[in-house]
């Protein structure tokens, strides 16, 4: 039973298009951009996995849907994980603490980011939804920090709505330079 997928393990793979976890799956590490620069167009994330490193997922034009198990032992976004990938819309689940620098930045058709409920995240880091399509977002009341650039460039962005009972204490530099805010 496969636990780990290496660094690089499928990098450069440009006709992998699909990959599909069963049911019974153990994989528990997505290692350093081991599917970085595939063509796959969707992934449903199997529960066991608790790690996806740096820039797993980064530079999948053709990434447009990810999925996040309902219960899952991960709690971070790592740095560059989805970042110059072709996703659209994603659902950031309750249990993620923390989005690292670049987490989505220069997914150029990224639109919709949803923050389940409950939302335990307390980090958006630097440059995390740098460059998107994002046009409204809404930040869940238990983040804390909205690092430097985390919003920056995104000229479509009309609206940002912090959820009652806020406990922001710090907003970096240029967090949100650069936007349509009406």
């Amino acid at each position: 039973h496969l636990k780990m997928i290496n660094e690089e393990c499928f990098s450069n793979c440009t006709n992998l298009r699909s990959i599909i976890f069963p049911i019974d799956c153990v994989l528990q590490i997505i290692k350093k951009k081991a599917f970085y620069l595939t063509n796959i167009k969707k992934i449903i994330l199997p529960s066991s996995v608790t790690c996806i490193e740096e820039s797993a997922f980064s530079h999948c034009k053709d990434l447009e849907t990810f999925i996040f198990p309902k219960i899952s032992k991960i709690s971070s976004i790592n740095v560059g994980t989805f970042s110059e990938s072709g996703i659209i819309s994603i659902t950031i689940p309750s249990y993620i603490k923390s989005l690292c620098s670049r987490s989505f930045s220069r997914c150029y058709s990224l639109q919709t980011v949803i923050f389940e409920n409950d939302s335990k995240l307390e980090t958006i880091g630097e440059n995390a939804f740098s460059n998107t399509k994002i046009e409204t977002i809404t930040i869940p009341s238990n983040v804390i920090t909205i690092e430097a650039n985390a919003f920056f460039d995104c000229i479509f962005m009309k609206s940002i709505k912090f959820e009652k009972n806020t406990k922001i204490n710090k907003i970096g530099n240029s967090a949100f330079f650069n936007n349509s805010f009406e």
